[in-house]
């Protein structure tokens, strides 16, 4: 079964092997491929794999986040948020500032 998946928190091509090799070495991995460009995992398995799984399965490399290549609108949202965090902390900083 082949499956794409969304990951947040890469930011380099460092990051997209140490994911690749970590979910190629499962045992319900046939195949697992991390494109840094488009930030997804391309995953061939032997059954349906729940996301909670591939999460626990990266939880020690880092921040780095699994989720559903078609996220609902909160989701998003929510990464969108994720995209512009430096932006909207400077920009609190200075509204606060301005105060």
């Amino acid at each position: 079964m082949k499956s794409v998946y969304k990951i947040i928190g890469m930011t380099c091509q460092g990051c997209a092997d140490s994911i690749q090799s970590t979910i190629s070495s499962k045992s319900f991995a046939i195949s697992a491929h991390v494109n840094l460009k488009s930030a997804q995992l391309t995953l061939e398995s032997n059954s349906i794999i729940d996301l909670k799984e591939l999460n626990s399965a990266i939880s020690d490399l880092g921040i780095y986040k699994i989720l559903n290549n078609k996220p609902i609108l909160l989701s998003r949202l929510t990464l969108y948020l994720i995209a512009k965090k430096p932006i909207l902390i400077a920009l609190t900083v200075v509204v606060l500032s301005s105060l």
